[in-house]
């Protein structure tokens, strides 16, 4: 993956207008991945920690692929101000989001040149018409996913459509470091030196009078966000994570986060459906009301001296289901009922799991005696 020759930046005067402008970029190219290396602690969960010091409780949802319906007030001099209602629909945000098809080498968009920010309807618009200080916005969402968690799909805020990806959790299953800092992990994969400057430097640097020092902090930080493309064309993995995305059948991002148990019930719904068979999906209700289990397995401590000359079975989570229960502990009774219930005659009606089942009459005497 190669390194862009030149980059284009925009100058934006104060900390909150930033925070106002960034979704733009996504507004425009629509990612489908939302990438940074430490995304609680900097990356885009600064971003909208930063935002929601602002007040702009919206910005999540203006990251993710929601339509960005947001009622916008903004209170200046005792008194409530309706400002807007979304970004869409806003001509000077419409127009810097068409301008930021510019950042890319060859892509041409049409702007207006004749909108004025003025005149802008949302909260850019209102970042314009008030002093920095004196104004307060309050933004009401309109159909937020509800609950705690809803819409995550990797990082530590709700970005419902687009998959945001902790790089360096990634990481951690795929190579064996004692600590997951980019330094070392460029230096493991890459095999190139990455300095380390702390903040206070960086804002001595960007802070002078030098265009040399300032150039300094910038080049830190392009760096360190191309670094991040290099590292994931190197362990490959959106090519991989599509691939098993595709033969398990089940989403990019729940390749990365479920376990292997995820994976056999896809594999086994798309198997039964092909046979015009459907995997049960029990309530709350079903579950508390089946039977309880008749025995509780025991994990025991092995003994240090036990010595057997012979073949030895070792049991794991990973071995258990797929051999030793499939192959022995399951009995044709299970799938039949409890023994108890096939000597008293009521084999005809038995309970499995969630689900009651019916055979009838004579069927089970006759597989039981053949």
């Amino acid at each position: 993956m190669s390194s862009p020759t030149s980059i284009d930046a925009f100058c934006i005067p104060s900390h909150p207008r930033y925070v106002v402008r960034r979704p733009y970029p996504e507004l425009r190219y629509d990612p489908e991945l939302l990438v940074g290396y430490d995304v609680e602690r900097a990356s885009w969960g600064y971003l909208v920690n930063r935002a929601a010091c602002f007040q702009r409780q919206s910005f999540p949802r203006e990251l993710s692929r929601l339509a960005p319906a947001v009622r916008i007030f903004c209170r200046f001099a005792d008194q409530t101000v309706f400002i807007g209602t979304d970004i869409i629909e806003c001509a000077c945000c419409s127009r810097l989001i068409k301008e930021c098809g510019n950042l890319i080498p060859g892509t041409h968009t049409e702007t207006n040149r004749a909108s004025c920010p003025d005149n802008c309807s949302c909260s850019c618009g209102a970042a314009a018409r008030f002093p920095d200080g004196d104004k307060h916005q309050h933004h009401c969402n309109r159909g937020w996913p509800a609950g705690t968690g809803a819409g995550r799909t990797g990082g530590p805020f709700p970005c419902p459509g687009r998959v945001v990806l902790c790089l360096w959790r990634v990481l951690m299953s795929e190579i064996s470091l004692f600590e997951y800092s980019l330094e070392t992990v460029v230096l493991r994969l890459l095999k190139e030196t990455v300095p380390r400057f702390s903040g206070a430097q960086l804002h001595t640097w960007f802070a002078g009078n030098g265009i040399s020092e300032r150039w300094r902090t910038v080049d830190y930080f392009v760096y360190r966000s191309l670094v991040n493309l290099r590292l994931i064309s190197c362990i490959d993995l959106v090519g991989r994570t599509s691939e098993f995305a595709r033969i398990f059948g089940i989403e990019f991002y729940h390749v990365l986060s479920r376990g292997s148990q995820y994976r056999v019930e896809s594999l086994l719904g798309r198997t039964a459906r092909a046979a015009n068979f459907l995997l049960p999906s029990p309530s709350v209700a079903q579950r508390a009301r089946q039977r309880a289990p008749e025995a509780i397995p025991l994990n025991l401590e092995p003994d240090s001296s036990l010595f057997v000359d012979g073949p030895v079975a070792v049991l794991d989570f990973q071995s258990l289901y797929p051999s030793v229960i499939i192959a022995y502990n399951y009995c044709y009774s299970t799938v039949l009922g409890r023994l108890t219930s096939l000597g008293r005659g009521e084999g005809n009606s038995f309970d499995l799991g969630c689900l009651s089942h019916w055979v009838p009459a004579g069927v089970i005497e006759v597989n039981l005696h053949t």
